[in-house]
């Protein structure tokens, strides 16, 4: 993202974060992630990692105390597992329970 990457510094292979948005990071407490430049697979990882903390922003603020946190993180997380992947076309859980054996 052209607003986060200082142009000047990077170079064809390597991204360079602007000075702004480290420190934004650091108080975020946060590290991020620059994806290779021409490698779609490794943006797609990100990207879904960022759609899936996007579907938790509708339970913002509707959890009282940590258990109630990791009962709806327990929740959300069977549910990832029943859904149909784009790229496998089938369940997450029951491709887990195929290399278990």
């Amino acid at each position: 993202m052209k607003q986060v990457v200082d142009h000047k510094k990077s170079d064809f292979g390597y991204a360079v974060f602007s000075e702004r948005f480290k420190q934004f990071s650091q108080d975020a407490s946060y590290q991020p992630i620059d994806c290779r430049v021409f490698r779609p697979h490794t943006k797609g990882v990100v990207e879904l990692l960022a759609r899936t903390v996007e579907r938790f922003r509708v339970y913002n603020r509707e959890f009282s105390d940590g258990v109630e946190l990791i009962n709806l993180i327990n929740g959300f997380h069977e549910e990832l597992n029943r859904e149909v992947s784009q790229t496998t076309e089938r369940i997450p859980c029951e491709m887990w329970a195929g290399e278990e054996k």
